[in-house]
């Protein structure tokens, strides 16, 4: 395959006009407690500008059906797992000014995935 000197220009241009400005390292693990109920280990570092060393955040929760019991460390962030394998993440930053941060996106039951930061509300 051939390209062109103009579209990795344009390829470029685009990719660069849409950086990630801050995203969660996210890895998730299981454990089967029960037959009818599913532990969850996850670890999240926030990294962005301001954070480039990061800052880790775990929680842990089982579900039994559709129900959650979610606990994280420290509370300052918090993780809303759907049914669907879809994480909701909410977390309070303080640099430059304090803030929350969320994000949202697909981890599977086990590995790794980058969810970028969607809204901020200072």
């Amino acid at each position: 395959m051939h390209f062109t000197l103009p579209l990795l220009a344009l390829a470029a241009s685009v990719s660069a006009s849409n950086p990630i400005e801050a995203a969660w390292n996210v890895t998730r693990s299981y454990r089967d407690i029960s037959q009818q109920v599913v532990a969850y280990d996850l670890t999240a570092v926030f990294v962005s500008e301001e954070y480039p060393k990061g800052l880790e955040s775990k929680c842990s929760w089982s579900q039994k059906g559709m129900q959650f019991n979610v606990v994280c460390d420290p509370d300052t962030f918090s993780v809303e797992p759907q049914t669907d394998g879809t994480l909701k993440i909410q977390q309070t930053i303080e640099k430059p000014t304090e803030q929350v941060v969320y994000g949202q996106g697909d981890v599977p039951a086990k590995g790794h995935v980058v969810i970028p930061v969607t809204a901020r509300v200072a």
